[in-house]
C-alpha cells in the first residue's frame, strides 16, 4: 500500500469514501433517509394535535400516535444502520492508513531514523490518522444529516408557507459561517494539542528508556518538573477546546 499517492490532504481524507464506494453510497443514502424520518414527526405531531382538537380522543388520534412511534423506531435502526456503516468505512481506513504509515517509515534510511525521533513522529501521526477518522465518522455523517435535514425541512416549510421556507434558507448561510468559524478556531488549537502529546510521549519514553541514569544521577525531580510542565500546557490547551466546543456548538 506504501505506493499510493495523494494529490492533496482532502484527497487523502476522502480516500476512505473511494476505497468502498458501495459501503459509501448505502451508508449516505442511510443518512439522508435518518434525515427525512427526523423531520416527519414533527409534522405528524401538528396533525395530531390538530385531529385532537376537532375529533377528540378518537381512533385517527390513536393512528397518529402509533405511526409515530413506528417512525421513530425506524429512524432509531436505520440511524444504528448508517452509524455501523460509517464505521465500517472509517475503521478500515484508519487501518489501511496506519499501515500505510509504517511501510513508508520502513522504507526510509537509517539515516532518517537517526535524525527523526521516530517516538515522536508515531505519536503526532497516529494523532493525526484519529482525528481524520473523526472527520469522517461522525463529523461527515452529521454533515449530511444536517444538510438533509435543511432541505427536506426548507421543502415542507415552502410547501405550508413559502417565507417560512426563505427564512430557512437565508438561516442556512449563517448556520455554515458560524461552523466555518468553528473549524477555523479548533484546528490550530487541536494542532498544538497534538504537539505537546507528542512531547509528553517522547518526555516519558525518555525517562523509561533511561531510568537507571536518572537514578544514578538524582535527577528524578527535574524529569518530573519538566513532565509536569509539558502535562500543564496540555492541560490549558484541552482547556481551550472546551471553551471553543462550550461557545461554538450549543449555537450549532
Amino acid at each position: 500500500m506504501a505506493e499510493v499517492k495523494y494529490k492533496s490532504a482532502t484527497g487523502y481524507q476522502l480516500a476512505a469514501l473511494r476505497r468502498y464506494p458501495g459501503v459509501t453510497i448505502v451508508a449516505t443514502a442511510l443518512a439522508l433517509f435518518a434525515s427525512y424520518l427526523l423531520t416527519l414527526p414533527a409534522i405528524l405531531i401538528g396533525n395530531a394535535i390538530n385531529i385532537l382538537d376537532t375529533e377528540g380522543l378518537g381512533f385517527a388520534f390513536i393512528m397518529q400516535v402509533w405511526t409515530i412511534l413506528g417512525i421513530a423506531l425506524t429512524l432509531f435502526l436505520t440511524i444504528l444502520l448508517a452509524g455501523y456503516a460509517f464505521a465500517i468505512i472509517t475503521l478500515r481506513w484508519e487501518r489501511d492508513a496506519r499501515q500505510e504509515f509504517f511501510e513508508l517509515i520502513q522504507d526510509n534510511s537509517m539515516t532518517f531514523h537517526d535524525q527523526v525521533d521516530s517516538n515522536q513522529l508515531l505519536a503526532v501521526a497516529m494523532q493525526d490518522v484519529r482525528w481524520v477518522r473523526f472527520s469522517l465518522n461522525p463529523a461527515l455523517r452529521n454533515i449530511i444529516s444536517a444538510i438533509g435535514t435543511l432541505i427536506i425541512a426548507s421543502i415542507f416549510l415552502a410547501l405550508m408557507d413559502v417565507w417560512l421556507g426563505i427564512i430557512v434558507v437565508i438561516g442556512a448561510p449563517l448556520y455554515l459561517y458560524l461552523a466555518y468559524r468553528y473549524a477555523v478556531k479548533i484546528e490550530p488549537v487541536r494542532r498544538k494539542r497534538s504537539e505537546q502529546n507528542e512531547s509528553i510521549t517522547s518526555i516519558s519514553q525518555e525517562v523509561f528508556r533511561g531510568i537507571e541514569v536518572v537514578r544514578a544521577f538524582g535527577s528524578e525531580e527535574r524529569e518530573q518538573e519538566k513532565f509536569n510542565d509539558a502535562a500543564g500546557v496540555y492541560e490549558e490547551l484541552t482547556a481551550r477546546e472546551g471553551k471553543l466546543g462550550a461557545f461554538y456548538l450549543p449555537t450549532l
